[in-house]
Formats: C-alpha cells, sequence, structure tokens
C-alpha cells in the first residue's frame, strides 16, 4: 500500500540559496518540491545541479542572467542594491508569498541569525551549512530525538541567558548527546542550536 502526503502550497519551507555547498546536502531540502531562491552570485552552480529555480535575487544585470536562465523559465529575477539590501528583500518577498517558513544555505551564519532573529511573521528558520545546521527556537523550547554522538552547540541572541538541558552533557562550548534519546533544551529566551552534520 502507498502512502501519499499532500504538502499545501507555502507550507513547505522555501528554500534560499546563497551559498553553493555540495549537491548531496541540498537534495534531501528539494524533497517536497519548495519554492526555489538563488541568488545571483551562485547561479552558475546551482544550474549545474539540475533543479528548477523559481526566484533569483540579484544584483547583476538582467542581460547577464537571462541567457543562463532561458531553460528555467519562467523565473523571477527581484533586484537588490547592496550585499545588505539582500536580507530586506528576501525578507519582503516571503512575507509577499505568504511564506512562514525558511531554509537558508548560507555561509553568512552569524549576519542571518542577527537579521532573523526578530522576525515574528517566520514560523521556522533553518540555516544549512556544509557542517551544521542551525534551526531557530522561537519559543525558547526545544524536543528532539537525536542519536547518541550528536553534536549540539547554541548560539544564545542575548548576553544574559540560561539554558536548561536534559538528554545531552556540556562538554567544552558543546552539548553532547550521550545514548540515543529525547533531548529537551529550555531556555526563558529565543535561542538557536547548531547541530553538527
Amino acid at each position: 500500500m502507498s502512502s501519499h502526503h499532500f504538502v499545501k502550497e507555502g507550507q513547505e519551507p522555501a528554500l534560499f540559496i546563497q551559498y553553493a555547498i555540495s549537491h548531496k546536502l541540498i537534495e534531501p531540502l528539494l524533497e517536497w518540491a519548495p519554492l526555489v531562491i538563488v541568488e545571483g552570485s551562485v547561479i552558475e552552480q546551482v544550474l549545474v545541479w539540475g533543479i528548477k529555480i523559481d526566484v533569483v535575487l540579484t544584483d547583476r544585470k538582467e542581460d547577464e542572467l537571462s541567457p543562463l536562465l532561458a531553460d528555467q523559465m519562467p523565473v523571477r529575477i527581484i533586484k537588490f542594491e547592496s550585499e545588505s539590501g539582500i536580507h530586506a528583500v528576501l525578507s519582503d518577498f516571503l512575507k509577499s508569498e505568504g511564506q512562514k517558513n525558511v531554509t537558508i544555505v548560507s555561509d553568512h551564519t552569524t549576519v542571518w541569525m542577527e537579521f532573523l532573529r526578530d522576525k515574528d511573521d517566520l514560523n521556522s528558520i533553518v540555516i544549512v551549512q556544509e557542517m551544521i545546521r542551525w534551526f531557530f527556537v522561537k519559543s525558547g523550547s526545544l524536543e528532539k530525538w537525536l542519536p547518541a554522538e550528536t553534536q549540539l552547540e547554541i548560539a544564545p541572541v542575548s548576553n544574559t541567558y540560561s539554558l536548561e538541558v536534559k538528554g545531552a552533557e556540556n562538554q567544552g562550548d558543546k552539548l553532547i548527546v550521550k545514548a540515543d534519546s529525547l533531548v529537551n533544551i529550555k531556555s526563558p529566551q529565543r535561542f538557536w542550536v547548531g547541530e553538527r552534520n
């Protein structure tokens, strides 16, 4: 017997690719055919993967991109003026599309963390890098089943924070899951938790 999953439009996290990491790390993110947004600076690398691109955020000239995107049509091209402007452009675009969840593939982790921490219009924010995947815990409470030896890192959004941790042990600046278990992390404030790939 087969099972069928139906995902409402806008429910699956939009995928914003700002940094071209390995395709094998991207593949699972494409499973439910999300809205794929790519920054113009990595368009050539992403096109090699053979995936469908829906939107390009770029500071490049449109006539530079048009020949590259001929096989991708229809594709929307949205301009931004400066490197710092891309954050607001992405945020405005997600809001206009009714997208409440986003996965960002970037090597500018700290900048995105700072920018996104106060985005109450987003329900779920994940930042993916080669070696680590960051999840924003808006509620201040994370509960997740994790295998033994999983390494976690915490990035608080405030200098004054406290954590209550069950199912993992402090080891230096990391939390280590000692046995397959349900891990609980609670804080009175929002925080980011990084899970090593």
